[in-house]
C-alpha cells in the first residue's frame, strides 16, 4: 500500500503539472539518501488569485518546476552528477492561501566523504555545505520519531533506499556500520552493521535493519550511518511515549476528507 500511494502521488502530479507563473521555489535543505546520493529539497509556493477552495483543489502542481532535464546545470565541487531523479509532492497545510509542494531532487555523486566542504550549484542558485554523517540527516534511515517502548527488548530502525524516480536500491559493496549517540552529550550508546533484512512487498523497499535494543530509557538519541548521514531524533521509554496518544488522535483530525483544516486547531 505505501508503495502504490508513492506511485499514484508521483503519476498524479506528471499527468497533471502544468507552469504556474506565480510560483516561487526556495532551495530549502541538503539532506542525503545514500553514500552517494545528494537530495535537494526545494519548496514551492503558488500564490493563488483567491482563497476560494474550488481555486485551491483545482489547481496544478508544476512537476518540472525544478529544471533536471541538463544534468551540466548541476554541479558538486565542480562535477556534473552522474544521474538525477526526483519526486514531486504537494505539503499545503491548509486548504486556503498559498498552495505549497516539496520537490526532492536526487544527485547521485561519486561519494560524500567526512569533513569535506561541498559547493552544490543549481540552476536555481547555488549552496555550500560541510558534509558530516552526524549532523546532515539521510532520509533512508527510518526511526519511530516519537518513541519506543521501554518496556520491549526487541526495538529496530529501518534503513531503505529510495530515489523518487530512480525507485528502491539496494547498498553496493559492504553493508556500512552505524552509532546510537546521545544527543545532549555526543556521546555512542551502542554500535553495529547494518544487517540485511530483504524485500518489503508492502513497501517496494528493500530493508536493511538496525537493531536498538541495547539502547536504554531516556533521549533524545540520534543514528548516524557511516558515511550515509543521520536519523531524525527518537526516545525510548515513557517520558517519549506519553506523545504518542497525542500524535495518534492528531492524526484522526488531520485526515478528515473533504472538511477545510483551519487555525487554531490546524
Amino acid at each position: 500500500m505505501k508503495n502504490l500511494i508513492k506511485y499514484i502521488v508521483l503519476a498524479g502530479l506528471l499527468l497533471n503539472g502544468f507552469t504556474e507563473a506565480n510560483a516561487t521555489l526556495t532551495l530549502k535543505e541538503i539532506r542525503t539518501a545514500s553514500s552517494d546520493v545528494l537530495v535537494v529539497v526545494f519548496n514551492s509556493e503558488i500564490k493563488l488569485p483567491t482563497t476560494n477552495y474550488n481555486t485551491w483543489i483545482s489547481t496544478k502542481i508544476n512537476v518540472n518546476e525544478v529544471k533536471t532535464t541538463d544534468l551540466s546545470a548541476w554541479r558538486l565541487n565542480g562535477e556534473q552528477p552522474l544521474q538525477i531523479y526526483k519526486f514531486v509532492t504537494e505539503s499545503s497545510a491548509t486548504n486556503s492561501g498559498p498552495k505549497r509542494a516539496e520537490h526532492r531532487i536526487f544527485l547521485k555523486t561519486t561519494g560524500l566523504v567526512n569533513g569535506v566542504k561541498y559547493k552544490l550549484e543549481t540552476p536555481h542558485g547555488d549552496t555550500t555545505f560541510v558534509f558530516n554523517d552526524r549532523a546532515v540527516f539521510c532520509e533512508s534511515i527510518k526511526t519511530n520519531q516519537n518513541a519506543y517502548s521501554g518496556l520491549s527488548d526487541v526495538r529496530y530502525a529501518n534503513f531503505a533506499i529510495w530515489l523518487g524516480t530512480g525507485g528502491s536500491q539496494k547498498i553496493e559493496g559492504a553493508l556500512p556500520e552505524y552509532e546510537v549517540y546521545e544527543m545532549s552529550t555526543g556521546n555512542t550508546i551502542t554500535r553495529g552493521t547494518l544487517v540485511q533484512y530483504g524485500s518489503d512487498v508492502s513497501s517496494g523497499d528493500f530493508v536493511y535493519r538496525i537493531d536498538l535494543s541495547e539502547v536504554p530509557e531516556g533521549g533524545p538519541y540520534k543514528i548516524s550511518v557511516k558515511g550515509y548521514g543521520c536519523s531524525w531524533p527518537f526516545g525510548v521509554g515513557g517520558d517519549f511515549s506519553s506523545r504518542l496518544g497525542y500524535v495518534s488522535f492528531r492524526s484522526m483530525y488531520y485526515q478528515r476528507c473533504g472538511i477545510p483544516l483551519k487555525q487554531p486547531y490546524a
